[in-house]
Order: C-alpha cells, then sequence, then structure tokens
C-alpha cells in the first residue's frame, strides 16, 4: 500500500539528527515532511532499506521517531551545492513496531518471532529522582528471546500504564530467570511511549528504551544469557 499518495507534504527546513543503534550520530535538515515521513538533506545519506532513528529538533519541541530509508540520493562533492544529497525516509508507525516483536496474547506482550519472550508488566519506584522500572521475565527461554531479538540491538520494551516522557532518562531493573539472579541495573533513555488504550486494542501500554551503554550491558548480560542458553539446550 501506497502511504503517501494520501499525505500531503509540508515543506519544512527543521534541524535532524539521525543514527543507527551503535552507530555514530548523523545531522541534516528536513526539506520537506508529512504524516507518514520527510526528506532529510544530509551529506551522509543511509542506504535503502536502512534502519535509523531520528531527532527532530525545533525550538524548545521535537520528537523522536523510528523509520526506513525509502529512498537515497548520493551527490559528487563538485555538485552538492546544485543537487545536495539526501534520503527520504518512510516513519514507521506504532502499529508496526509493535506488530513486529509485541503483539498482545492473554494480556502479556510477547514476541512475534517464533519462541519470542514475554515480560511481565513493568513495577516501578523512584531513587534520586531517576525512576527506576523492574522487569522480570516469565521463563529463561522468554529472557533469551528478547535478549537476542531487543537487548542486543541497543533496545527493550517496557510494558507499564505510567511509561516515562520522551527522552527521559530511566534505570532498568532486569531480573534475570532463576531463584538467586541478582539483579542489574542498566541506564537507558525513553524513545517512544505508548499510553494505555482500550482493553479491545492490540497495542500494550508502555515504552521503548534505547540502552545507554550497550557494550556495559552486554559485558553483564552476556554470561547470564549463555548461562540459561545451556540450561534451556
Amino acid at each position: 500500500m501506497n502511504r503517501r499518495r494520501n499525505e500531503t507534504r509540508v515543506p519544512k527546513r527543521v534541524e535532524v539528527q539521525f543514527w543507527q543503534v551503535g552507530q555514530k550520530i548523523h545531522r541534516g535538515y528536513s526539506t520537506n515532511i508529512s504524516a507518514g515521513g520527510m526528506h532529510i538533506s544530509t551529506a551522509n545519506p543511509l542506504p535503502p532499506r536502512a534502519r535509523l532513528r531520528i531527532e527532530v529538533v525545533h525550538g524548545e519541541r521535537g520528537f523522536m521517531i523510528e523509520g526506513v530509508v525509502a529512498h537515497r540520493r548520493a551527490a559528487h562533492p563538485e555538485i552538492m551545492k546544485v543537487t545536495p544529497p539526501g534520503m527520504g525516509v518512510r516513519f514507521l508507525s506504532p502499529e508496526e513496531l509493535i506488530g513486529e516483536i509485541f503483539p498482545a496474547e492473554g494480556g502479556r506482550v510477547a514476541s512475534a518471532a517464533a519462541g519470542g519472550g514475554t515480560t511481565e508488566a513493568a513495577e516501578e519506584r523512584q531513587e534520586e529522582d531517576v525512576r527506576i522500572f523492574t522487569v522480570r521475565f516469565a521463563s529463561a527461554k522468554d529472557f533469551l528471546g528478547i535478549y537476542e531479538r531487543d537487548i542486543v540491538n541497543g533496545g527493550l520494551f517496557v510494558a507499564t500504564s505510567r511509561p516515562a516522557r520522551m527522552r527521559e532518562l530511566v534505570r532498568v531493573e532486569i531480573y534475570p530467570p532463576g531463584p538467586s539472579a541478582a539483579p542489574i541495573q542498566l541506564p537507558a533513555r525513553v524513545i517512544q511511549r505508548f499510553e494505555p488504550q482500550p482493553r479491545t486494542s492490540a497495542i500494550p501500554a508502555g515504552m521503548a528504551v534505547e540502552l545507554l551503554d550497550l557494550p556495559a550491558a552486554l559485558d553483564r548480560l552476556r554470561p547470564i544469557a549463555a548461562g540459561l542458553a545451556s540450561m534451556v539446550g
């Protein structure tokens, strides 16, 4: 389905920065924008079908969103002033993002992938002006599914009826499966939030967070995942 046919693109020059998870942040400017996408003028366009995160800055306001590169336009340095390089980006909707990995099943958040995992609704507390969300897993298999699909890529979905604000810094306290497993706290930033919906909605309330120190997080979680994998296998 071509959604652009029903969208109005508005010429608008707004500062943006974009990146792929775990990669360098690039900057550019929008040349037009609509509810479904935007064109970004940048000297560092990403290749078609690349997944990226975009932060739009406009005065004191802005937003962050995830998207996919629809087309890329490169330009030789000698003609950049005439034909600036850039890329067209299609925004991913909440339905697409949730549908990929967290369809609702029996009131729980579950993976769309075969053998995917579930997390219980997060408990919340506050320490030193930082909200801490405690995340537990239904089983070792569920933990491994979420670890391999989401955590290693720098993110995590936290199911909660009180999601934090966009771009708010939080701490996610992960309790790996097992009676003696110690909790692991990881600093994170909210990049998408989903308000509570009617019970008939397939979109669970919660928030998507980006882990701020992925190498350190993996150093702590990788041995746990390896141990659980040997038990499950």
